[in-house]
């Protein structure tokens, strides 16, 4: 008896022993999303480890050897996704921290420096620029026209004024604001349909290694030095909003804002309406439609956000902030003139 309980706590302990010595293999990367290679955009990497790990911090994850990005866990240990800014164009190298402190369950680390721990990217711009926003809004009915500002959905080169042909005519002016519009000026045009288009072989490109075109475009307005205008005001705006028990937008946030009210007897549609900070940019931030009754009123809140066409809600968000150095000037505008 004595001898058979040796043998099987002897045959036990050999196959414990082979069960802990089983488990030698180190975790690798099974696979990553998007696959290594030409991608248009990169702001977020999902990968997959060949077996649940520990200890993975978004700290361990490198982008052209800096830790930028957020981690967040998948819906096992094997998989995380990590989100960052988009870094520049060009050839984009993913890695690891050397001794991040990552391992299986029963301890296998993983190694950095293996071959497959690190991949490239060819992070390439193949989407030309586009309009993002124009002031005034395209198919609008003014009471004077003699400048138009253009805004484009990225930085772009090779723009002129001659480039913009009002009735066919070039404008005579542009200038652009630090991170602002481009600004057409052109003669007052006359009464009537205005139509508005770029010139032929204008030039204009992003500024990627790729210098993809501009496609151009047309759209129209309508001068009527007798239109009716919307009679809204400005009636309270607030810098600086800090108060402890004071109005918070939709995500918590002491934001800045301001209030409009509609003092005519005509419901007005804001779409094409416009605030601004800088008396010289009346269109620097355009609303989407929205009616606003007479005596009816709305707060804007200047955070910053830049939501013209809220979706869920009726808060619109301006892409400024109201300073609190010197002198507040806010103003709004339906037809381009200076306001103070």
């Amino acid at each position: 008896m004595f001898q058979h309980a040796v043998r099987t706590l002897g045959v036990f302990c050999f196959l414990a022993a082979q069960i802990f010595a089983q488990d030698t293999t180190l975790p690798t990367i099974a696979q990553v999303n998007p696959a290594p290679g030409t991608v248009n955009s990169l702001t977020s990497i999902t990968v997959v480890f060949s077996e649940p790990v520990t200890g993975v911090n978004s700290e361990d994850f490198l982008i052209q050897g800096l830790a930028m990005g957020q981690m967040v866990l998948g819906p096992d240990a094997r998989t995380y996704t990590f989100n960052f800014p988009q870094p520049p164009y060009g050839t984009i190298q993913i890695g690891w921290v050397i001794g991040n402190g990552i391992a299986d369950a029963t301890g296998n680390p993983f190694n950095a420096t293996a071959a497959s721990s690190s991949w490239q990217y060819q992070l390439v711009d193949n989407t030309p620029p586009t309009m993002a926003t124009r002031f005034p809004a395209p198919g609008a009915t003014v009471r004077a026209l003699q400048q138009i500002e253009v805004t484009f959905s990225e930085e772009v080169d090779g723009i002129d004024a001659s480039d913009l042909l009002v009735n066919g005519q070039p404008a005579t002016s542009l200038t652009k604001l630090p991170a602002g519009p481009y600004i057409f000026g052109f003669p007052p045009a006359p009464p009537g349909s205005v139509t508005v288009n770029w010139a032929a072989g204008h030039g204009i490109t992003d500024i990627s290694p790729a210098n993809n075109a501009f496609a151009g475009g047309s759209w129209s307005y309508t001068v009527d030095p007798n239109a009716t205008r919307g009679d809204l005001v400005i009636t309270e705006f607030l810098a600086s909003n800090v108060a402890t028990n004071g109005l918070l937008d939709e995500d918590r946030d002491n934001s800045d804002w301001i209030e409009i009210y509609n003092r005519g007897s005509n419901a007005v549609n804001l779409a094409g309406w416009s605030l601004s900070d800088d008396p010289e940019v009346p269109g620097f931030w355009v609303f989407g439609s929205r009616v606003l009754n007479p005596g009816q009123y709305i707060v804007v809140f200047a955070s910053g956000k830049d939501r013209p066409n809220p979706a869920t809600t009726n808060r619109f968000h301006t892409s400024f902030q109201l300073g609190t150095g010197g002198s507040i000037s806010v103003c709004i505008r339906r037809i381009l003139r200076a306001c103070s």
